[in-house]
């Protein structure tokens, strides 16, 4: 069965991002490993930039010992207006890999986090300003070796 999740951040939790994770997915529960399978990131920024973003920073999404990372900047977060659009597909991890690393995948959750390299918080913005992402995943049980 295929399960989705959207968070959506405000203002604020923009603001803190770099020092804040959010949840897209709960962990699954005892011998299950989340899979996601893709992502869309929206950003609709108002009027007003964000600042104090390191050149490299991230936006990563973090799930059963694996991640996937993207250049902040590139999502258009510094910049306004913008109202971008970016999506991903996982790169799909096979059952073998999953069954081999069992220890540090199951019952994890997906999260999203900043990561500004030692940059300290997002500065400026706009009140209305939000990043919205949303992810399709799957719930494979390690001992049944279903999808759930």
């Amino acid at each position: 069965m295929l399960h989705s999740s959207v968070l959506q951040l405000n203002h604020s939790q923009i603001l803190t991002f770099p020092d804040n994770s959010y949840s897209l997915a709960p962990a699954p529960g005892i011998d299950k490993i989340n899979i996601p399978i893709s992502f869309l990131i929206r950003t609709h920024i108002i009027s007003s930039g964000y600042g104090n973003i390191n050149a490299g920073a991230l936006l990563q999404i973090q799930y059963s010992g694996k991640a996937i990372s993207t250049n902040i900047r590139s999502l258009g977060l510094d910049s306004a207006p913008s109202n971008n659009f970016a999506a991903f597909s996982s790169p799909f991890v096979d059952a073998l890999d999953i069954m081999e690393q069992t220890a540090t995948q199951v019952n994890q959750p997906i999260q999203l986090s900043a990561f500004n390299f030692g940059d300290g918080n997002f500065t400026f913005g706009n009140a209305a300003n939000t990043l919205t992402v949303g992810i399709t995943y799957l719930i494979f049980n390690v001992n049944t070796n279903e999808f759930e």
